[in-house]
């Protein structure tokens, strides 16, 4: 099967892990309900993040669907008038890949922003960003920088709206991105 980076990043957790996920998902436990509420509420925060970067288009194809997912992401990389893509699908090198926010700088060159509802940058979000950059990039796409979009958590919610450029800060993972990415070839 096609390494995903989920199942990159699983791998470099558990070998095990990535195995199972490769090989016989049948084995592996089914979500448990507080699983289920974790990945609702990171769904939810890529929803609002998205909003940072308005009038863009999603990617709908869930990732069953990953070639036609892909095939709408180069229709949507081809049109200029597009200011942002979410959820764009890649796959090079045997690895397929999602993005959760591109935002067009010029014609071919982008930022990628990177969704966490963590507050902050970990150590296992480099990787999970090294990865696609080498997709996307390895699909000719240039990434003029990375973003990791993370939870502001001195954000006071008074009510109302968010206010999305103080509940969510973008931190440039660019060089540790970069240089996680150069050490994989």
């Amino acid at each position: 099967p096609l390494l995903a980076k989920t199942r990159f990043i699983g791998g470099l957790q558990c070998l095990k892990r990535l195995y199972l996920e490769s090989h016989h998902r049948e084995l592996i436990p089914p979500v448990d309900p507080f699983q289920q509420a974790l990945f609702d509420s990171g769904n939810e925060v890529g929803q609002l993040a998205r909003e940072i970067f308005p009038d863009g288009i999603l990617i709908g194809e869930d990732n069953l669907h990953h070639k036609q997912a892909v095939l709408n992401t180069k229709t949507q990389l081809d049109d200029p008038s597009i200011e942002a893509i979410y959820e764009a699908a890649f796959t090079f090198d045997d690895i397929r890949t999602r993005v959760d926010i591109l935002k067009r700088i010029d014609e071919n060159s982008f930022v990628l922003g990177e969704v966490k509802s963590s507050t902050g940058v970990k150590a296992e979000h480099i990787p999970d960003a090294a990865v696609q950059v080498y997709v996307v990039e390895g699909s000719g796409v240039e990434i003029k920088t990375v973003y990791l979009i993370h939870i502001n958590n001195r954000y006071e919610y008074e009510g109302g709206d968010y206010d999305l450029g103080e509940l969510f800060t973008l931190e440039d993972i660019n060089p540790q991105a970069r240089d996680y990415f150069y050490t994989m070839l």
